[in-house]
């Protein structure tokens, strides 16, 4: 079986030269799936891989609604405070017609293999 990518526009919090890392996604449980080995890129604007970064195995899935994600999720992840997370996040999906009262996001997390 191929292994999936998780592409990365930026290195928020510089995570992903760390052995285990987070990041939060829409919810998709038919793509991330706890246990399976995920390739890891960071991209650019245009979608072509800068850096890959080795494979990292999925070790855990929260699944939360923005609303109800806490500020130590934020800092580990991106470094940013809740607020300014929250900001940055609408911001990422403004072209999006999501309803983030009910769209759950997952956090998962990860580890190099």
């Amino acid at each position: 079986m191929e292994n999936q990518t998780i592409r990365f526009n930026t290195n928020w919090n510089n995570k992903l030269n760390c052995n285990s890392f987070s990041t939060i996604r829409l919810s998709s449980p038919n793509k991330y799936k706890e246990g399976e080995i995920y390739n890891i890129l960071q991209v650019d604007k245009s979608g072509k891989a800068i850096k890959n970064y080795g494979f990292a195995r999925l070790l855990s899935i929260n699944e939360f609604l923005l609303d109800n994600i806490t500020p130590a999720m934020c800092l580990l992840d991106t470094n940013y405070d809740k607020a300014d997370f929250t900001k940055m996040f609408l911001t990422m999906y403004k072209n999006y017609k999501i309803d983030f009262s009910k769209k759950k996001l997952m956090f998962l997390v990860l580890q190099f293999t």
